[in-house]
């Protein structure tokens, strides 16, 4: 099966906030900075307001920790956002961006662009991600090749999934359509 399709900043920006929500070691620094953070102001100011024995310091620490709280929620992600764009800012990304082809054989997969070649073994798969319109190949844990379904322009898109998952009936498979992390993972 062979596909061409292109890759844009947004197909990248789509896998940073794939990996930052799903993953395990971002799960842990995403609770902490959603709970403990904003928990700071309210038991600082409720310390004071301890001590001083007034109400008005620990309702303030509350208010502010409400508000960290929801400003944190809203924005979980416009940092890794803002943060990747400047790293691809930074320098040349010709091979990265642009048309691409794929192709998988029972061994293999290539990857073409205008810049670059690209031969994998099919076992470097290590698991399949299907989030959103897009398809994570993951060659490590913090790397894959992304396919983004609606960029497709030549190949049947409809067809896709199954085939990459015959030929890679060892890899785990993960389809996730909500921006909320699941455990629906399948073998």
């Amino acid at each position: 099966m062979k596909i061409r399709y292109s890759i844009s900043l947004d197909d990248i920006l789509e896998f940073n906030r794939y990996h930052f929500l799903f993953s395990n070691a971002s799960r842990k620094t995403r609770l902490l900075r959603q709970w403990l953070v904003p928990m700071v102001p309210a038991i600082t100011l409720g310390y004071f307001s301890h001590i001083e024995h007034d109400s008005l310091e620990l309702v303030f620490g509350l208010i502010g920790s409400v508000i960290l709280w929801v400003y944190y929620w809203k924005n979980k992600t416009a940092f890794i956002e803002k943060h990747v764009k400047k790293v691809y800012e930074e320098g040349r990304n010709d091979s990265l961006f642009g048309d691409h082809s794929f192709e998988i054989t029972e061994n293999s997969i290539f990857l073409t662009s205008k810049e670059s070649e690209t031969k994998l073994s099919v076992t470097r798969i290590e698991r399949i991600v299907e989030y959103k319109q897009h398809i994570f190949l993951f060659v490590s844990a913090a790397n894959a090749l992304i396919i983004n379904i609606d960029k497709i322009m030549e190949g049947n898109p409809a067809q896709i999934m199954d085939e990459i998952r015959s030929k890679l009936p060892n890899c785990s498979y993960q389809k996730i359509e909500a921006d909320l992390p699941s455990t629906n993972m399948t073998k």
